[in-house]
């Protein structure tokens, strides 16, 4: 009839043997090393890959560690009987999982045993089996393997509009794996995902989030304004929040956003006076980041611009108040303060300075704490420039014979003016 059916089938188990035995089995063994390194790297991963699939599918965890035991155990032993590599098969898996196979027992034991039964007594009734028999068994156990509805999913968080539009991401890994594995292989398929997942995990890192916050009277909180509607920005302050780690990859892209941000704000007329970053969001931060922030507020303080950290914790903080630690106002950063404190901390400065246009820095003591010298002869190095006020006149009175810089005072109509009682200190609020 023209139908392919399996044929010969080998009686019983094979025999164990040590593989090399001959000087020309170890030179062999030599020049296939690299290739079975990166044939067992490419075996682990997808086999892994599998496994947590029917984990998460099952509810269950898998430890990559024991997975990378047990499949080098099962291909050493199968070195020793002239076996093909060992791997977790999808298409295996998916018909052990549609058959309610939920256990090792039945996927390994049981199925080792129904092996070895046929082997041993059912070989010569496999030669008439036609292939096309088994193709139809992987076609059934792979068809539990389709998740079109996860990548429908994935399109309805389109909703979510955030900046980065991480459904597109997802959405595009999916169909990425799902289009290699149609066309070049489950192999191929894999290893293009994790190729293209990790092209697009550099870009956002490299371009986080830079999220603006404004002040919620109603919760007591500074919030996203692109999320909460009753948020109100102080005039001549910016607060804003990196939402991720700070390393030398993105931190020119956040110094560009800054720059964006005070150019617009000094074409809308209400140039900016204060910046804050809440440091909530960073997780990490590296040593090129915190020498650009030391850059960034020798800039800053030049031209007359306070720059506060907020919400410092963990190993952020730690770099922070090591490197610029003399550039913050006393207790910023040991204790770290919210943003409403940093802002309070502003107008506090900027009430004082009204109330005495002009007057040395030891009838301040706020100021006279930040800018003393820790030690003689090291003066401490401050965020807050001695003038926040317009520039008037560019020149700054220098220290002569020792005394210290005079301080004038804030411009209010430059600075903090709004009619807005979130400007007013907790005490004039009561």
């Amino acid at each position: 009839m023209g139908i392919a059916v399996i044929g010969h089938v080998p009686e019983g188990f094979p025999k164990l043997a040590w593989p090399i035995k001959t000087s020309d089995d170890w030179q062999l063994a030599k020049e296939l090393f690299p290739g079975a390194v990166m044939l067992a790297l490419v075996n682990f991963l997808s086999s892994f890959a599998a496994a947590r699939k029917f984990a998460m599918k099952a509810g269950y965890q898998v430890v990559a560690v024991n997975e990378l035991l047990a499949l080098g155990a099962a291909n050493f032993g199968g070195a020793m009987c002239g076996a093909v590599p060992t791997q977790i098969g999808l298409s295996r898996m998916g018909i052990a999982s549609s058959i309610g196979v939920r256990s090792q027992l039945g996927a390994n034991i049981f199925v080792a045993v129904v092996i070895a039964t046929i082997l041993l007594l059912l070989s010569p009734y496999i030669y008439y089996v036609p292939r096309c028999a088994l193709n139809i068994i992987i076609i059934l156990g792979a068809s539990s393997l389709t998740e079109f509805e996860h990548a429908a999913w994935l399109w309805s968080l389109r909703a979510t509009r955030t900046r980065q539009r991480t459904y597109v991401v997802d959405y595009a890994v999916w169909w990425v794996a799902f289009l290699f594995t149609l066309y070049l292989g489950a192999l191929k398929g894999i290893l293009g995902a994790v190729v293209v997942s990790l092209v697009l995990i550099v870009y956002q890192v490299a371009d986080p989030p830079l999220t603006t916050l404004g002040y919620c009277e109603c919760r007591g909180r500074w919030l996203n304004v692109k999320e909460r509607l009753d948020t109100v920005q102080r005039p001549g302050i910016l607060s804003f929040r990196p939402e991720g780690p700070l390393f030398y990859a993105n931190v020119e892209r956040m110094e560009e956003w800054l720059d964006e941000m005070e150019i617009a704000a000094n074409a809308e007329g209400t140039p900016l006076k204060s910046i804050i970053l809440s440091a909530a969001a960073i997780p990490f931060l590296d040593t090129s980041a915190v020498e650009a922030l030391g850059l960034m507020l020798e800039a800053y303080r030049k031209r007359k611009i306070a720059f506060l950290i907020a919400h410092a914790s963990g190993q952020p903080r730690q770099i922070l108040l090591h490197v610029l630690g003399d550039y913050m106002p006393e207790g910023c950063l040991t204790t770290p303060w919210t943003v409403e404190e940093c802002v309070q901390f502003l107008l506090k400065q900027n009430q004082e300075n009204m109330q005495v246009p002009e007057r040395s820095i030891d009838s301040s003591p706020a100021l006279s704490a930040m800018l003393s010298p820790q030690a003689p002869g090291l003066p401490r190095v401050t965020s807050i420039p001695q003038q926040l006020g317009e520039d008037e006149d560019p020149d700054i009175n220098e220290a002569v014979e020792g005394k210290r810089l005079q301080i004038r005072p804030l411009h209010t109509s430059a600075s903090f003016a709004s009619s807005s009682n979130l400007l007013m200190l907790p005490e004039q609020r009561a």
